[in-house]
């Protein structure tokens, strides 16, 4: 975001902020709640959790792990894979927070893991995530299918093609401060908190 700098601050296993958010909007709220379902089903792993973003004071948008890391299912001996999710609120859209987003899970990722592939998907056509992800240097490589979704695009990044590269001694670890409103999802867009188990899609309007 032009200007700003970007927190992220965790969203706990009972859905609450970790920092003090003060009041919230009924959309936070309803993500949180939706957030808190999605670690009872898939648990609670630090780091590989949901995130609310804060931008001076006000929360702008929500990111998250789809799930720990796992390998992949085409490549079980290579390295694992992790995806991601963001949503930005829509009176926040078109300043680079999703990108802004988006890129600190990548650190997220790699400080704890620098060999991990980070992955996302998008509906299979041009649009603003698709934009985001290729901004950071990710790559389009298979169609995939998404239970809620049908077909869509799958992208991944290693750390070797991330822009601009990322040495994992230089990655951001904290995770702070407070605000107000936030939503969520995958590196698809949709229109609203529409969550499948509770995390960000990236599928069908603008993040950025």
């Amino acid at each position: 975001m032009k200007g700003n700098a970007i927190f992220l601050t965790a969203i706990e296993r009972d859905g609450m902020p970790r920092d003090d958010p003060g009041p919230v909007s009924a959309a936070v709220t309803e993500i949180l709640h939706a957030t808190a379902g999605l670690y009872e089903r898939a648990g609670f792993v630090e780091p590989w959790i949901g995130y609310l973003a804060v931008v001076e004071g006000t929360f702008v948008g929500t990111c998250a792990f789809k799930s720990v890391p796992a390998p992949r299912p085409h490549d079980p001996s290579g390295p694992m894979a992790v995806e991601i999710a963001y949503y930005t609120l829509p009176a926040f859209e078109g300043r680079g927070i999703a990108t802004a987003m988006a890129r600190r899970l990548i650190e997220i990722a790699w400080q704890s893991d620098p060999t991990l592939i980070v992955a996302a998907q998008t509906l299979p056509e041009r649009n603003a995530s698709h934009r985001v992800l290729q901004k950071l240097g990710f790559r389009h490589v298979a169609m995939a299918h998404d239970p809620e979704a049908g077909q869509v695009w799958e992208w991944q990044l290693r750390m070797a093609n991330h822009r601009p590269p990322l040495p994992c001694s230089s990655v951001a670890t904290r995770q702070e401060p407070h605000g107000r409103p936030s939503g969520q999802r995958r590196a698809r867009d949709r229109g609203g908190p529409s969550l499948d188990g509770g995390a960000p899609h990236n599928r069908t309007e603008p993040l950025i």
